[in-house]
């Protein structure tokens, strides 16, 4: 089985900043060292997640959402995880 997504604590490893598509103009700062918690999403459709390429999540809703390169957080406690077969 693989896992398809996961929610976890993270930590920023660098500073960045995004913005979400349904509030153009809404830009987040993000500081390196802030832990938040947010959700890794495998981009690819049935297939399992990519640890180092995939992004990190604030919302499912895509308009909402503020969205993190991988290379920009590091792991600190899984919270959950979905599998899939």
């Amino acid at each position: 089985m693989s896992v398809d997504r996961r929610r976890a604590r993270v930590r920023l490893t660098r500073n960045t900043h995004t913005s979400c598509p349904g509030a153009p103009g809404h830009v987040r700062h993000w500081m390196a060292g802030t832990e938040v918690t947010l959700w890794q999403i495998s981009t690819r459709p049935g297939a399992p997640l990519d640890e180092g390429r995939d992004p990190w999540w604030t919302d499912f809703d895509v308009d909402l959402a503020h969205i993190l390169p991988a290379d920009a957080v590091e792991v600190v406690r899984v919270l959950e995880e979905r599998t899939v077969s």
